[in-house]
């Protein structure tokens, strides 16, 4: 069910509220990013790291933020509304910042407006999917690397159209390569692949996305005594890694069970899944 109420820069207000106008600059342009937060028992899941990219994403597009922005006025504006919406104990909740209205490609002000919508979930736990996930390479559309990259952009073609190729040839999620043909992510979710007993993942400076769950995963595996790197990916890596996992804010951990013709197992991810 979607939020009969959202947050609106700090007020709760009806989802029919006429708010958001034709000169919007986020429907205009993309200009504007987003964070997807999973709520678990009543709590915002990870709000640290959301923060973090937060504020770190709004400094690089030059998006203010309120001055009494911080941890705690993020996390009781996500709990205020989830509470209103009857969205608990779990939920799925959507931040979107955008600069305010006004100008064409060069901005009358860099104010940042915000919006908050939730949705429920029924699962107050992360639970690893029963049938493994079937994926391959999106292969029309290259990502470029670079300061934007790493965002999670409101302008998302890409990651669009790699899931219109999924739907279109029965496959579950497809990769994304960036300009060097480097494996980077997949449409909504950061890619691991384990081989020789290690975990790697993507480095940022590949262009994936910089993902909150991936920061988690990372922190987790090296807790575990896990070995994980960051390193380049190419598709001859799938190929010769015996298992294949994706992670994003909401899903936590999926396992890929096939790609082209290559099958894999689960049993880090089932290690993984338990301890998130």
């Amino acid at each position: 069910m979607m939020s009969e109420y959202i947050n609106y820069n700090g007020s709760l207000v009806n989802n029919k509220s006429n708010i958001i106008s034709s000169s919007n600059r986020n429907f205009l342009y993309g200009d504007g990013i987003f964070e997807t937060i999973r709520v678990l028992e009543k709590k915002p899941y990870n709000i640290e790291f959301h923060y973090k990219r937060l504020i770190k994403s709004s400094n690089i597009l030059k998006i203010k933020l309120p001055k009494d922005f911080s941890l705690e006025y993020f996390s009781n504006n996500i709990t205020s509304l989830i509470k209103k919406n009857g969205h608990m104990p779990a939920a799925r909740v959507r931040f979107t910042l955008f600069r305010a209205n006004g100008g064409l490609y060069q901005p009358l002000s860099h104010e940042g407006l915000f919006l908050i919508e939730s949705s429920n979930l029924s699962d107050d736990k992360f639970t690893l999917n029963s049938k493994g996930l079937n994926i391959d390479i999106y292969q029309d559309i290259n990502k470029n690397k670079g300061v934007l990259s790493n965002i999670k952009s409101c302008n998302s073609l890409i990651y669009i159209m790699a899931k219109i190729f999924a739907t279109e040839n029965n496959l579950d999620d497809s990769l994304i390569l960036n300009n060097n043909n480097n494996v980077i992510e997949a449409t909504s979710s950061n890619i691991f692949i384990v081989k020789d007993n290690k975990i790697y993942t993507p480095p940022l400076n590949d262009g994936c996305v910089d993902g909150t769950m991936r920061l988690k995963i990372i922190e987790i595996a090296r807790r575990k005594k896990i070995e994980i790197k960051e390193v380049s990916l190419i598709k001859d890596d799938l190929f010769k890694a015996y298992e294949v996992f994706l992670t994003n804010a909401v899903s936590g951990v999926k396992w890929v069970s096939k790609f082209q013709n290559k099958t894999y197992k689960k049993k880090i991810s089932d290690i993984l899944i338990k301890e998130l």
